[in-house]
């Protein structure tokens, strides 16, 4: 190989120098190909790129997408703050579901007195039939205490209570409503002088306060 090389530049030099020409040539033809492939193939892919129309689209996109997760942050924000103030009131809450509980058992219990007590030796203040109505002994003690005196002083507020807080016409319903309400809430009924009058008079006769 290296004696026709030899050969060929000592006899043939345009020849050797021809077909180092055409191999110089041949290469930068090949580079020169691969650099237009490369561009076309960048201009296919810039070619295929969303239009102005879509560019905006998709910024208006992430734009909202942005304000979102700031709203989600501000919102998070809001939830955290609750929970701190809430947590301060976590114990107040338990107890106060607590009493509601311990309110509504024995309420049941003395609703479901109210009509039994009295029995024995102590008169009754009411006939146990359905609507409740008052015995004669009740409204001597009525008389007694000054009871229509008392309610007439507290009528307004008492209307105003029942007119809030009643939301049934049944006339069982407005029975039961005023048991309950006597029994929890008293002072809606009664100022709190002849609240203590009352109470006094149910210590003296051995009975609940609200089965006067």
């Amino acid at each position: 190989m290296n004696a026709v090389i030899c050969y060929l530049i000592t006899f043939a030099p345009i020849t050797v120098i021809a077909i180092w020409a055409l191999i110089y040539v041949f290469r930068i033809f090949r580079r020169i190909t691969k650099d237009y492939d490369k561009i076309q193939e960048t201009k296919e892919k810039v070619d295929n790129l969303p239009c102005d129309s879509h560019v905006k689209n998709i910024d208006s996109i992430l734009s909202h997408q942005n304000s979102f997760k700031n709203e989600i942050g501000e919102v998070k924000t809001s939830v955290f703050s609750m929970r701190e103030k809430m947590g301060g009131h976590g114990e107040d809450i338990v107890k106060i579901t607590t009493s509601i509980d311990y309110i509504r058992q024995i309420m049941d219990t003395f609703i479901q007195n109210s009509q039994k007590s009295n029995k024995g030796t102590k008169k009754r203040l009411t006939q146990t039939q359905s609507p409740l109505s008052i015995t004669k002994y009740g409204y001597g003690i009525m008389e007694k205490l000054g009871i229509y005196e008392m309610i007439d002083a507290n009528w307004s507020n008492i209307c105003y209570y029942i007119e809030e807080n009643l939301k049934s016409k049944n006339p069982y319903d407005i029975q039961q409503f005023l048991i309950e309400s006597i029994a929890v809430f008293p002072d809606k009924f009664l100022k709190n002088n002849d609240l203590n009058t009352v109470k006094l008079e149910a210590y003296k006769e051995g009975r609940l306060y609200f089965h006067i």
